[in-house]
């Protein structure tokens, strides 16, 4: 997903990429304000299972730290190489419970990516990233409205009504927001119907 958000420079004709998805930034942005932040060890080890949209929000932005930074081609190494490392031992898993894959243990990619990148250190490596992702510009309401959207496909209907509240109060003013956030709403059993019902009046008024 690194490479979704490009753009084609007509003046270099060029492709543009590693532009920033707002959604998922939002989503992490939104996490670090709540203080709720996640390791580079604790995302390794998430299960495939419960990989959901907000760990590949974090996923996303290790990934564009690696790319934008002296790490790049050492990454690119490590990515490449892992799926092809003999050295590496594997686990059988089976994601959808038909039939099996195999991975690399949490233990065995830390193994191969400190190698590759030539860090001895995750915590601080982890470090590096935190305080990249701090630096990155604040998101849009429509970051947050398209994390909010993406929360209620996950799933997440709490964490949606949250994204989709802030998105409606940094002014994004749509009729799919307050769509979503009727939806969310109707998820969310402590809300009344008559809120659900105001905001998909409101949708509709837009």
């Amino acid at each position: 997903e690194y490479y979704g958000v490009s753009v084609w420079d007509e003046k270099t004709k060029k492709l543009e990429v590693g532009g920033l998805l707002e959604g998922r930034l939002a989503n992490v942005q939104q996490d670090i304000i709540e203080d709720d932040w996640v390791g580079l060890e604790q995302l390794m080890a998430i299960p495939h299972a419960q990989f959901s949209g907000k760990y590949y929000g974090w996923a996303w932005t290790f990934v564009h730290f690696m790319m934008h930074t002296g790490y790049e081609k050492r990454f690119k190494q490590f990515f490449i190489g892992l799926s092809k490392d003999q050295g590496l031992k594997r686990e059988r898993f089976a994601p959808d419970g038909l039939y099996q894959m195999t991975q690399h243990p949490p233990d065995q990619v830390a193994i191969a990516l400190k190698r590759d990148l030539r860090v001895s250190d995750l915590k601080a490596l982890e470090t590096e990233w935190h305080g990249y992702i701090k630096n990155l510009k604040p998101s849009s309401a429509r970051g947050y409205y398209s994390f909010g959207r993406t929360g209620l496909m996950d799933n997440m209907p709490i964490k949606a009504k949250r994204m989709l509240e802030i998105a409606i109060e940094k002014g994004y003013d749509s009729p799919m927001v307050y769509s979503y956030y009727a939806r969310a709403l109707q998820q969310v059993p402590t809300k009344a119907f008559d809120e659900r019902l105001a905001n998909l009046k409101e949708a509709v008024k837009q």
